[in-house]
């Protein structure tokens, strides 16, 4: 795909623009640069720009003009770009537009944090005829993160390597760096703003020599570095702060420098040994931070503006020996273009639907896709060429053979099984079928639903979270099925449950209740128990025994309970954040997490009337009564998702752990957790996860090696490895009542109705 990306930073220069060719590769991108140019801004326009970036300066009408004067500046440079390769616009497929920074406020105190970037798309979009994905920062700072560094994830797709760890240094206006280890995962990176780049210097030059920036590091090299200030300097809170951290003009700005200055000259320096100082706090504080944060690196590849500035270089590379300092172009990669190139990638992933951040890098609770799309001429022809989900054309080819399928889920809403629900059918990496049927709710006016449609889990969590955390801790060597839950969770071990194993609690054969005597809400009603996670993991432990055990087995969420809180000590971090990081951003699942922030809700399908919480309808925060007192972040129950995303994850299962180059779990661990286990008579348990028998959900037509599991809110995962199947069904069947129980006799014919159209 031809993408057009454009990109101008904090030092407000110009407009970085380049065409590239993407296409994804396993574990990563493959990108080649047709052009690479640098539109520059006119000394006025830059005044404004940053101008723009004062509070007490940048006006509403000021910043308005200017939003629309860039739009025509940036679309300037796409058609500059794409001429420069040879192109017509109509060649090319997508712009991904940065836009120009004017304010970030995401620091500590910040309230509610936010993030501005202006060049109106929309402008772009016209003068192009191009679709634009612009605006990319602000969803990440809606998840929680800080909306920075985002070009983190790019470089990890770009320059991860099996056997050299590499720290990609960016220095622009604000310098960053992305740490990659040896054959590291998604999750491994680090990345952060390491502090000032060339902003101070190039204000600086500005106020001594009426110059932008200091060509070739000349007037650094001739100055002398006044260390007692350095020291000073290198003291501000920002540079101790712990990662994930971000900054901007607003802290390290014109304002900072004239307070440098006014200190220099204060202590008699000449004009170079201030320019000399401010080079070596940009130097020495990207030292630091990798000394501070940072494991050993073999090699840093340095781009930005800094890169071009050698005495910087040369004084970056005395402090970071003996790692090697290299240059984007070493990889084929154009230091100027690096991250026009970078947000070229990003809006290839967004319009394919695909996360484009490391939440371990930006702070974000989970992953998300990025940015906003403005249709242009070409809008509609680009979303049918995608390919990740049945093109219309190729859908209305298939709908044929699922007919009967399809026939009999819109007659499942018609009858009141549930009010809406959405479907997608894989096999092997093939999407055979994915499409909502129903609304929201049983309201006509209610929205459709979609496979993008979120939904609650219930018991789904268990085995896409709690269960795969716990195969990844058994291939770690940290989680011995065999031990007893007391090794890992001392407290567990009151009214006689020393004896119980790991495997125990997985199987459902512990001896544990289904659930707290009396059902939770009553349980909690009656004990006036506080919402919060570790009185019911402190209940959980307390439970007594229902049956000896092993000797029969019952589904138990007080059990998965105490499994939960076992996982989380030995890890050593919570559930939500833990699932995120090893599964949910490995696997591309952007769509899955605890506890949707408010801007989802419009997305989610409503659950129950609920008379415990108050007479209303549940959206956007979890049925479950047990995990909604856990702060709706609890191991059997709070998972909320797509079909879409659960589609990768069964994916993921039927590759034996692993998805697109991405390996979550070893295969012989998942083999071993989804065979029926059979120590318990009668019971069709594997260890996390049920088998298919034809008296339960999964029906008589998938095979004895299918695995699934079902949730109480009308949610199912059935996967048949011997036909390499998957069916993933998500409704809201509780809606406005549990006590519609159609759900119980409608999966196991939708099961069986899949199959033979399969066959």
């Amino acid at each position: 795909m031809l993408v057009v990306g454009l990109m101008s930073g904090t030092s407000a220069d110009g407009v970085d623009a380049a065409v590239v060719d993407v296409n994804r590769r396993e574990g990563g991108v493959q990108v080649s640069t047709l052009a690479a140019i640098t539109v520059p801004y006119p000394a006025e326009l830059r005044a404004d720009v940053l101008a723009a970036c004062s509070p007490s300066q940048g006006t509403i009408d000021r910043i308005c003009r200017l939003n629309a004067l860039l739009g025509e500046w940036f679309a300037r440079a796409a058609l500059a770009a794409i001429n420069a390769a040879g192109l017509q616009p109509s060649d090319v497929d997508l712009i991904a537009s940065h836009g120009q920074t004017i304010y970030h406020a995401v620091q500590p105190g910040d309230d509610p944090p936010s993030t501005l970037q202006i060049a109106e798309p929309a402008v772009i979009a016209e003068r192009t005829g191009r679709t634009v994905v612009a605006n990319f920062r602000p969803r990440d700072v809606a998840a929680g993160g800080q909306g920075a560094p985002l070009i983190s994830y790019v470089d990890y797709l770009l320059f991860a390597d099996s056997r050299r760890s590499r720290a990609l240094q960016n220095i622009g206006g604000i310098a960053n760096v992305t740490a990659i280890p040896a054959g590291g995962r998604p999750d491994d990176v680090i990345a952060f703003d390491t502090g000032p780049g060339n902003m101070i210097i190039d204000a600086l030059m500005g106020f001594l020599f009426d110059q932008p920036f200091d060509r070739d590091g000349r007037v650094a090299a001739g100055g002398k570095i006044d260390r007692q200030l350095l020291r000073e300097l290198l003291e501000d809170p920002f540079f101790a702060r712990l990662p994930p951290k971000t900054t901007g003009r607003e802290q390290f700005g014109v304002a900072y420098a004239e307070r440098l200055l006014a200190t220099g000259r204060a202590r008699g320096l000449s004009a170079a040994d201030v320019v000399a100082t401010a080079t070596a706090l940009t130097v020495h504080s990207i030292a630091d931070a990798y000394r501070r944060f940072l494991p050993p690196v073999d090699e840093v590849v340095v781009s930005g503006g800094g890169a071009a500035n050698p005495t910087l270089v040369d004084w970056l590379a005395h402090e970071l020996a003996p790692a090697q300092i290299r240059r984007p172009e070493d990889f084929g990669i154009s230091s100027d273009a690096k991250e026009a190139i970078g947000f070229a990638i990003l809006g290839y992933e967004t319009l394919h639907g695909r996360v484009g951040t490391l939440p371990r890098c930006t702070g974000a609770r989970h992953a998300v896709v990025l940015g906003t799309i403005v249709p242009g001429e070409n809008y509609l022809r680009l979303m049918q060429s995608l390919d990740d989900l049945p093109t219309p054309t190729r859908a209305a080819r298939r709908k044929n053979r699922f007919a009967e399928v399809e026939d009999l889920v819109d007659q499942a809403v018609v009858d009141g099984v549930f009010p809406g629900a959405a479907l997608v059918i894989g096999r092997g990496d093939d999407i055979l079928l994915a499409r909502g049927f129903g609304r929201l709710t049983t309201d006509p006016d209610a929205a459709p639903v979609d496979v993008d449609t979120l939904y609650d889990l219930a018991s789904l969590t268990k085995v896409v979270a709690t269960t795969t955390l716990a195969m990844i801790l058994v291939d770690e060597g940290k989680l011995d099925l065999e031990a007893p839950v007391v090794r890992y969770l001392p407290a567990f071990g009151q009214n006689g449950k020393e004896h119980i194993l790991i495997r125990d609690l997985l199987l459902h054969c512990s001896g544990l209740p289904a659930v707290f005597p009396g059902g939770f809400t009553a349980y909690a009603t009656a004990r006036r128990l506080p919402r919060d996670r570790e009185a019911i993991v402190a209940e959980a432990c307390a439970c007594p025994l229902d049956y000896p055990t092993g000797t029969r087995a019952v589904y138990s969420d007080v059990g998965i309970i105490a499994l939960g809180a076992a996982l989380e000590v030995i890890a050593g971090e919570r559930l939500d954040r833990l699932a995120a990081r090893r599964i949910f951003e490995p696997l591309r699942m952007g769509a899955t997490l605890f506890n949707p922030p408010p801007i989802l809700w419009g997305r989610i399908a409503p659950t129950e009337h609920d008379v415990w919480r108050g007479q209303r309808i549940i959206r956007g925060e979890v049925h479950d009564e047990c995990a909604w007192m856990m702060g709706g972040i609890a191991p059997h129950a709070g998972l909320f998702s797509t079909a879409r995303d659960l589609s990768r994850f069964a994916r993921m299962m039927l590759g034996g752990g692993e998805l697109d180059g991405v390996r979550i779990v070893n295969a012989e661990t998942v083999s071993r957790f989804v065979q029926r286990d059979g120590r318990v008579e009668g019971s069709t348990r594997a260890l996390g996860w049920d088998t298919a028998s034809p008296s339960n959900s999964a029906g008589p037509s998938l095979s004895p090696a299918a695995f699934g599991h079902t949730g109480f809110t009308g949610t199912s995962i059935w996967i048949d490895p011997a036909r390499l199947l998957s069916v993933v069904l998500l409704s809201n069947r509780v809606y406005p009542t549990r006590s519609n129980q159609a759900i119980i006799g409608f999966r196991p014919r939708l099961h069986t109705a899949v199959v033979a159209c399969l066959e």
